[in-house]
């Protein structure tokens, strides 16, 4: 019998100083109550957060344990290394065809044509390779073979991407053949920053859906929600992507120059990182 398995990350607190934001705890919390409503078992669930604290010095704990209650695995520091020890272990017992869906709301660029999330523990001047690879991340989820087990997959990540250089791009190797139908939307297209709309539609949209929803209508039903809301995402086809390689005979998809965006947001770093 096919699960869900899902992977959700919240950062609000970062080892860099003077970059914390607010709001990724909560939408990671209501992801994971939206996965356990669409019948992810709660053992399959893994949560990794932090938060800052409240006006009245709250941090989540009642939430927190709440869902530990539950089952649902949480980590409070979403570090790389945590988030990478459970990502090598959501294959662990799960049967054939089975989906798997990660959900990530914090902060990120884009760099060398990737779109690079930080972990908690990124810091530029101490720890600047604490960086995740969101776009390598998605091809090496859907060809290594440890993989094999998760046939769908979906991204919703919600961050920034304005452009930088600086940033350590971990450039993992992929390599593999496709073995899974894989969609993702990211908040905002390079060089633009997310005003924080974007969790607010694509959660909206997750907790409407009671089962898994194909893959195949993922962008045709969230897109469409997005716009409504005058939000302009980027988003990942893996079909799409075979598509347009085989049409070519390109071994990547080609990628569009996208003029910068400059505006400014509540969530983003400060021009010095």
């Amino acid at each position: 019998m096919r699960e869900i398995v899902a992977v959700i990350v919240g950062i609000e607190k970062y080892s860099r100083s003077g970059i914390d934001i607010s709001s990724p705890f909560s939408n990671a919390m209501t992801a994971a109550r939206h996965l356990l409503g669409m019948g992810a078992k709660a053992k399959n669930i893994h949560l990794l957060v932090n938060r800052t604290s409240s006006s009245d010095g709250y941090r989540g704990e009642v939430d927190i344990e709440r869902l530990r209650a539950e089952g649902i695995t949480v980590l409070e520091e979403p570090t790389k290394a945590a988030i990478l020890n459970e990502l090598a272990s959501v294959p662990a017992g799960i049967p054939p065809d089975s989906r798997l869906f990660l959900y990530w709301c914090g902060h990120g660029y884009a760099g060398a044509g990737d779109r690079i999330l930080l972990c908690s523990d990124y810091d530029a001047a101490r720890c600047d390779d604490r960086t995740f690879n969101a776009t390598r991340r998605f091809r090496r989820l859907g060809s290594h073979p440890e993989y094999t087990c998760f046939t769908e997959q979906i991204f919703l990540v919600d961050v920034c991407a304005r452009y930088s250089d600086v940033i350590d791009p971990d450039q993992l190797s992929v390599s593999g053949q496709r073995h899974a139908r894989q969609v993702a939307a990211f908040a905002t297209r390079e060089g633009g920053y997310s005003r924080g709309g974007f969790s607010d539609v694509a959660l909206d949209w997750l907790g409407r859906q009671k089962t898994w929803p194909d893959t195949g209508i993922v962008l045709k039903t969230l897109l469409p929600e997005l716009d409504e809301a005058k939000l302009k995402p980027f988003t990942l086809d893996a079909d799409d992507e075979a598509t347009r390689s085989q049409a070519d005979g390109s071994a990547e998809p080609p990628h569009g120059h996208i003029r910068p965006m400059y505006w400014r947001c509540r969530r983003c770093l400060p021009a010095q990182i």
